[in-house]
């Protein structure tokens, strides 16, 4: 093989391997955790009237540690204990009436927390728990190990009294029970409580904030975020979609039955097929109105058989707190067959069930009413 044939086929070898390592693309709005990778750190909760940070430990069962160090706590006070089920500490992290579980978070917040059942904890769960030794020394080395003081794990090194700790460096030491530490908490989410995981970068300017009430719809960057802020499921809030009407690229929608009050808001999101959100907007502000008809305008190359346009009541705050929405409604049911095809001005169907309806073209259409259950 000659010099130049070799170049080139060494040149071919590299751009293809540098195209292997590139990273996957991710977004920066996305339905439910998909977005979020170990390392990462989520706004969740409140401490003294601060965003709480936690760390991503591990993604499937979406394993959280708080970045900071919370509250101090004995690890157990007058008879020698020899196991975390029973301790101090996990009093004041689950159960006690001003735990860190009662105080940080909303009962809705709560309720997105997993009852994590441990092999030396209560038989029910905890919700909140410190690490063993086994799973601090197991951290992914994207998770800082280190903090401002020293902190409770939950394993006994094996001495009466005596507790593993990790101090301000990041190194094991131990420590007797009646000892003053912080604790460093540690949850599981229930991943079916998480509707959109957002930008949570800069609180107020980034993510699902950087869209206005009012505004159309706005394009999700797909820049990634390491930083993210939560909306939780919120089954109390309702939304009914009485009729939709398309016409060319706009949609109406009438809407009732909407959650009101201070922050709420009837929203939309167009996702793709990954479930990573293009598109997110504000429709209405229903601080004190429940019904109304909102315009969305379908972008450019709209795709009705790959992403679908969802309607939904939530309440934001616009900052770090956790926001919450209620159930989704899928406009896509009322104006798309899954072949693409759109029925006729005029045409009237149930949501799923005009599948036999052959059209080719058409201006605007309206659907009947329907009720989503809640």
């Amino acid at each position: 093989m000659g010099l130049k044939k070799r170049i080139l086929a060494a040149a071919v070898i590299f751009l293809m391997t540098a195209v292997l390592l590139l990273p996957a693309s991710r977004t920066s709005m996305a339905a439910g955790t998909g977005g979020i990778e170990v390392g990462d750190s989520v706004r969740f909760g409140t401490y003294s009237n601060h965003t709480v940070l936690w760390q991503v430990v591990d993604e499937s069962e979406m394993t959280l540690l708080s970045t900071g160090l919370l509250d101090q706590s004995q690890f157990g006070g007058g008879s020698d204990i020899s196991s975390y089920n029973g301790s101090y500490v996990q009093s004041n992290m689950n159960t006690a009436g001003s735990s860190l579980l009662n105080t940080m978070f909303t009962s809705t917040e709560k309720a997105a927390i997993s009852a994590t059942v441990l092999s030396d904890g209560k038989p029910t769960g905890d919700y909140l728990f410190p690490l063993s030794l086994d799973e601090f020394n197991a951290l992914p080395a994207s998770v800082v190990k280190i903090a401002t003081n020293t902190w409770w794990l939950r394993t006994s090194n094996g001495t009466p009294r005596y507790f593993y700790t990790v101090d301000s460096f990041g190194n094991i030491g131990s420590a007797e029970q009646d000892s003053n530490l912080y604790m460093r908490p540690a949850m599981n989410l229930d991943l079916s409580k998480v509707y959109f995981a957002d930008d949570g970068t800069t609180p107020g300017t980034s993510g699902k904030a950087a869209a206005d009430y009012g505004d159309p719809l706005t394009a999700i960057s797909s820049g990634a975020t390491s930083v993210w802020h939560l909306t939780l499921l919120d089954s109390s809030r309702t939304l009914t979609v009485d009729s939709v009407t398309r016409t060319e690229s706009v949609v109406a929608i009438d809407w009732s039955n909407a959650s009101t009050g201070t922050g709420s808001y009837v929203s939309v999101a167009i996702l793709n097929s990954a479930g990573e959100v293009q598109y997110y907007t504000k429709l209405a502000n229903t601080l004190s109105t429940n019904s109304g008809t909102s315009t969305v305008t379908l972008p450019t190359g709209f795709d009705a058989n790959n992403w679908r346009l969802e309607i939904f009541s939530e309440h934001t705050y616009n900052d770090w707190r956790t926001d919450y929405a209620g159930a989704r409604t899928n406009i896509n049911a009322y104006f798309d067959n899954g072949t693409g095809d759109i029925p006729q001005t005029g045409d009237t169907a149930t949501p799923f069930l005009w599948l036999g309806l052959a059209v080719t073209a058409c201006v605007g259409f309206v659907f009947t009413r329907r009720r989503y259950a809640k």
